[in-house]
């Protein structure tokens, strides 16, 4: 009996699906990704192109779960910013979406938030690594080819 509870609990546990908030970071053209990040325990942990600088769209994602939840009320799924600096600053009165006027980077900087104070409400800490080759993570990748 005790083995049977065992499995069927460690069943339960592999089983529930990981919550995480994600972050894909593109250039205002959507031709290069700059920055991904994903929320771990606490931790949002984010990895960017540090030889890229300039206006970027950062574009947020969260399960079915945590907006039935509202674990990140208020966070959009689309932000314009720009990374300087080793740093995403995210534009908090940019509607998300690029246009010629933001392209330069420079926008309003009274409305530029660093991520680590945007994500500040929802009690995650931020932990920024730099890389020169920007891979995606590994449960993101696909497979190409036989």
């Amino acid at each position: 009996m005790k083995r049977t509870s065992l499995a069927l609990l460690a069943l339960m546990v592999f089983a529930t699906p990981a919550q995480a908030l994600k972050l894909i970071v593109w250039d205002p053209d959507f031709k290069n990704k700059v920055a991904y990040g994903e929320s771990i325990a606490g931790k949002f942990n984010v990895k960017f192109d540090k030889n890229y600088s300039g206006p970027v769209v950062a574009l947020f994602s969260q399960t079915d779960e945590e907006k039935d939840r509202g674990t990140y009320a208020g966070l959009r799924s689309s932000y314009e910013g720009a990374l300087r600096g080793g740093q995403l600053l995210i534009d908090t009165d940019s509607d998300g979406v690029p246009n010629t006027a933001s392209r330069s980077g420079a926008g309003n900087d009274k409305s530029f938030v660093p991520l680590k104070k945007l994500l500040q409400p929802y009690k995650l800490s931020v932990d920024v690594q730099p890389t020169s080759l920007l891979l995606p993570p590994a449960n993101s990748m696909m497979v190409l080819g036989r």
